[in-house]
C-alpha cells in the first residue's frame, strides 16, 4: 500500500509541476464543459489517478498516519529513510489537494490521539493549541478566498442540498432501506456522507450494525492506542473525512480502511 502511496505521490507532484496546463487546453480544443474540473485545474488542485481532489485527499488521511506507524516498528535504517520521504511526499500531496474536509479530517484525528494517549500536560496543551491555530487559519483563508462559504456555486451549498434531500428519503422509508447503491439523488450518486447514505440504502438496522463495527473498532483502538496509534489515526480519519464525503463508497480508499480496521480489532 505504502510503495503504490510513493509511485501516486510522484505523479502528484509532476501534475502540480506540469500537468494542470495541458488538460485544460484540452478541454478547451475539445469544448467539453466540466466546471468542477476547471476549477480544480485552475486553482492547481492536485488529484493525482483519483477523480476528485477530495477523494484523494481521504486517500492521503489514511496513507499518512500509516507510514507513521510503519515508521515506528521498523527497524531498518533504509526503510525508515524511505518511510520519512514517503511521509512527506504525503503531506505535499495532502497540502495541494487544498481539501479542506481531507485536513481537517487528518488534523482532529491527530487532536484525538493526542488526547487518549493522555501526554504530559504542557505538550498536549501546547500540540493542541497548535492544531486549533491551524484549523481556524484554513477556515477564514477559505472563507475569505473568492470561494466564499456562501458561494452558491461551492460544494457547502451543494452538501446542504444533498442532506435535505438524504433525509426526506429517510423520513419516508427509515427501517427498510432502499437497497444497496440503489441511491441516486437529483444532483448527485451519493450524498457526502457516508453514514447518512448507508442509513438510506440498508435502512435503520444496516446503519446500527455499521456503527456498531465502528464502535467496536474504536474500543479496540483505544486499548491498543500506545501500540496502534498510527493505525489508530487512519482509522479516525476516514472516519471523520467521511461525515463530509462518501471515500467510503470508493473502492480505491474503503479497502484500505477495511485493511486497518482487520490490524486494529484481530
Amino acid at each position: 500500500m505504502l510503495f503504490s502511496c510513493f509511485i501516486i505521490c510522484l505523479y502528484g507532484i509532476f501534475q502540480y509541476l506540469f500537468g494542470f496546463r495541458y488538460v485544460l487546453e484540452l478541454l478547451r480544443e475539445q469544448r467539453i464543459v466540466y466546471p468542477f474540473a476547471v476549477e480544480w485545474l485552475n486553482r492547481k488542485r492536485i488529484f493525482a489517478t483519483f477523480f476528485s481532489p477530495n477523494a484523494y485527499a481521504g486517500y492521503l488521511t489514511m496513507l499518512l498516519p500509516l507510514c507513521v506507524y510503519v515508521r515506528r516498528i521498523e527497524k531498518k535504517d533504509l526503510s525508515v529513510r524511505l518511510f520519512l520521504i514517503i511521509m512527506a511526499l504525503c503531506i505535499t500531496n495532502l497540502i495541494l489537494t487544498f481539501s479542506l474536509g481531507g485536513i481537517c479530517s487528518i488534523l482532529l484525528a491527530c487532536l484525538c490521539i493526542l488526547v487518549l494517549k493522555k501526554q504530559k500536560k504542557h505538550t498536549s496543551l501546547s500540540i493542541s493549541i497548535a492544531i486549533f491555530i491551524v484549523l481556524l487559519v484554513l477556515l477564514y483563508s477559505r472563507y475569505q478566498s473568492n470561494s466564499a462559504l456562501l458561494n452558491p456555486t461551492l460544494s457547502y451549498t451543494h452538501r446542504l442540498l444533498y442532506y435535505k434531500e438524504a433525509l426526506s428519503m429517510v423520513a419516508r422509508q427509515p427501517w427498510r432501506g432502499i437497497g444497496i447503491g440503489n441511491f441516486e439523488g437529483k444532483s448527485s450518486l451519493f450524498v457526502h456522507n457516508s453514514y447518512l447514505q448507508i442509513w438510506i440504502e440498508m435502512g435503520f438496522v444496516g446503519f446500527v450494525a455499521f456503527i456498531s463495527l465502528v464502535g467496536i473498532a474504536m474500543k479496540k483502538g483505544i486499548q491498543r492506542i500506545n501500540a496502534q496509534s498510527g493505525l489508530f489515526c487512519a482509522f479516525i480519519a476516514f472516519a471523520i473525512d467521511n461525515l463530509l464525503s462518501f471515500t467510503f463508497y470508493l473502492p480505491e480508499t474503503s479497502w484500505i480502511w477495511w485493511i486497518v480496521v482487520g490490524f486494529i480489532v484481530c
